[in-house]
């Protein structure tokens, strides 16, 4: 695919996103990412078949940029608690609707496409091996507690997810989202850590 082709194609993926983040999945057409493109409809899919396809185009590659970051901040040596906040505190600007998401969108299509569930499986896992890595990286440079990084890993990730789903219906107020996120964190801490706004938490001096 040459250069023109792939920025088109990544101009259809950017429009759609805010169409699967506006509408969700159910209810979005063709026919709506069309309009959002102001391109024709076989301009499309000459690039993608379905909805179905540009969202698990979209969600395979949110899910690489998210594990990727994590694998950029250690190569440039960034501590592994800024690391780990960092990390952490993106998913929380958008569950509190700081950041647009597709979280609703997500829902609603591995609802719906159950067959699919594996891609929903390897994101999953894909989050909480990056976790253990974070955490294996501060175990190594002395900033973790030593801890089995494995079921951290899953235990952060599972949080996280968890958070996410009851989110939308619960609607807890940013310091008490900071809380369990201190509760979760703070056995990890070689150090002590104080909860302040509007970070997760800040190393004490």
């Amino acid at each position: 695919m040459g250069k023109k082709a792939e920025q088109k194609k990544e101009y259809i993926l950017e429009k759609a996103r805010e169409v699967f983040i506006k509408k969700g999945y159910a209810n979005v057409t063709m026919k709506d990412i069309v309009s959002a493109c102001d391109i024709s409809r076989g301009g499309l899919y000459l690039y993608f078949s379905s909805t179905k396809e540009i969202f698990l185009t979209l969600f395979r590659r949110e899910a690489r940029e998210r594990t990727e970051a994590v694998e950029m901040a250690m190569w440039e040596e960034m501590t592994a608690w800024r690391i780990l906040n960092d990390t952490i505190s993106q998913y929380k600007e958008e569950l509190l609707g700081f950041k647009p998401t597709m979280a609703y969108a997500v829902y609603e299509f591995f609802l719906e496409n159950e067959d699919e569930r594996v891609v929903r499986q390897w994101q999953f896992d894909g989050m909480a091996e990056a976790i253990r890595e974070i955490l294996d990286y501060g175990i190594e440079n002395e900033e973790f507690n030593p801890v089995d990084t494995n079921q951290w890993g899953r235990h952060i990730a599972m949080f996280l997810e968890g958070l996410a789903l009851t989110m939308p219906v619960m609607q807890f107020p940013p310091e008490r989202i900071d809380e369990q996120i201190y509760l979760l964190l703070q056995p990890l801490m070689r150090k002590p850590k104080a909860l302040k706004a509007p970070y997760i938490m800040e190393q004490t001096v």
